[in-house]
């Protein structure tokens, strides 16, 4: 049985959830299975209702993404299992996990476009729910700027599909560059990278913790699974640049703002940034960051108290570690790996945008449970792998900790943050992009 049918028959499964008394255990249960699946099925390529119907499949790239994806909704709905849980929020979080997990076997870009417009609503329909005006204006940001984002990427699947006779995503297809632009811009606005998608600070720190994890963790994978997609199809030679030039934006927007969630939220737009740079070497990056994003935001709500428990806090450090790169963990790993082809120039920048945000994140940990107890287990683990002479990893740590030794005195808000500007800059760098490229 293939992969796609399988999702299928659990879906159909997930209706027993209509019963209060099956709910909670098919929340847990159902992502687990469906990790489980994506693990033992072998790769294939199919089409659906023939060959002009909708290519799916899985690969090696999906794979990983369906299994991690899947076991941080398992980590996220097992923290709100005491939770109130009705019928209609029951169905929008097992529902999120199939159309994220469709989209992850999916080859055909107008299915792509469907399922994320799906995502969107789903993530809305979540959000707004017994929301406060913040949350309220929060959701009605991303769903406008977001539609000029689905609208862009469409447009750029029509010209797409009037130079291949088709959706399916074909590597190396000829076809001209404003398609491929445009798919681009699109994602770029839709994923929340930052410039384009201003709405993600506002969105994902409002929101409540768990739904922060898994919008944060969770739904921009399937953003950055699309724009890897379409670097198959044509390799996007700006994208390192504003990569960088994005990512350390980010980060310098993070290190000044003092609310927690704010600052979390940021240091997704920061990684989203460096993944964009390589999409198709970027898949231990992305994991990592699922991993780690998704049990930062859970345990968001216990750093903003004066002391927290011991293990609060050691996940909270372990997470923010790996996302900075520190050694000894999976993001150090995936930070090797992501930037083993590139120059010693583009490293040194993506260390340092890492350390930045790093620095940002870890103020919040600085002086938590115990007084002095953070800076010596910070500087014992540094200590540990200096001793392995990796001169850009000790100059990453030393950025990291100087930093996170200044706090800002308020947060800093950009022009661009609100909606009229961000739309602005959007269309700016639309003409710009498709004149120079």
């Amino acid at each position: 049985m293939k992969f796609h049918e399988i999702l299928l028959l659990t879906q159909l499964l997930s209706f027993l959830g209509f019963f209060k008394i099956f709910r909670k255990v098919l929340l847990v249960a159902l992502p687990l299975l469906i990790s489980w699946f994506g693990f033992i099925c072998p790769d294939y390529t199919e089409y659906i209702i023939g060959n002009f119907g909708v290519k799916v499949g899985i690969d090696s790239f999906s794979r990983y993404l369906i299994i991690i994806s899947s076991l941080m909704f398992t980590v996220i709905f097992i923290q709100s299992i005491n939770d109130k849980l009705d019928f209609s929020k029951y169905f929008f979080y097992i529902t999120s996990v199939f159309v994220l997990n469709f989209i992850f076997t999916s080859k055909d870009l107008f299915n792509i476009y469907i399922l994320l417009e799906l995502l969107s609503i789903l993530a809305v329909l979540m959000m707004i729910e017994n929301a406060d005006k913040k949350k309220l204006w929060a959701s009605i940001k991303y769903l406008l700027i977001g539609n000029v984002g689905a609208n862009v990427y469409l447009l750029g699947v029509l010209i797409y599909y009037l130079n291949t006779g088709s959706f399916h995503i074909t590597k190396n297809a000829y076809v001209p560059n404003i398609s491929v632009n445009l798919m681009t811009l699109g994602l770029l606005i839709r994923t929340g990278v930052f410039g384009f998608g201003m709405w993600l600070p506002q969105f994902h720190s409002t929101a409540d913790k768990n739904l922060s994890a898994m919008f944060s963790g969770i739904y921009i994978n399937s953003g950055v699974y699309a724009l890897k997609l379409i670097n198959d199809v044509k390799s996007i030679e700006y994208m390192v640049p504003l990569g960088l030039i994005l990512s350390l934006a980010a980060a310098i927007l993070g290190f000044l703002s003092k609310d927690v969630k704010r600052t979390i939220a940021l240091s997704t737009m920061n990684h989203l940034g460096i993944m964009i740079i390589n999409p198709a070497n970027s898949l231990l990056y992305i994991m990592a960051h699922s991993i780690a994003k998704t049990l930062l935001f859970l345990v968001s709500d216990d750093l903003k108290m004066k002391e927290m428990n011991i293990s609060i806090w050691l996940v909270s450090f372990v997470s923010i570690a790996s996302l900075s790169g520190f050694p000894m963990t999976l993001g150090s790993k995936a930070e090797h790996i992501l930037t083993a082809s590139f120059p010693l120039h583009l490293t040194l920048l993506i260390l340092i945008s890492n350390s930045i945000i790093g620095a940002a994140l870890f103020k919040h940990i600085w002086k938590k449970p115990k007084k002095g107890f953070s800076k010596l287990l910070i500087v014992a683990l540094s200590l540990i792998h200096i001793t392995n002479f990796n001169f850009l990893t000790v100059i990453g740590i030393i950025i990291t900790l100087m930093l996170s030794l200044f706090k800002p005195r308020k947060t800093i808000h950009l022009p661009i943050e609100s909606m009229d500007m961000n739309l602005l800059f959007v269309l700016g760098m639309t003409v710009v992009i498709l004149w120079l490229f």
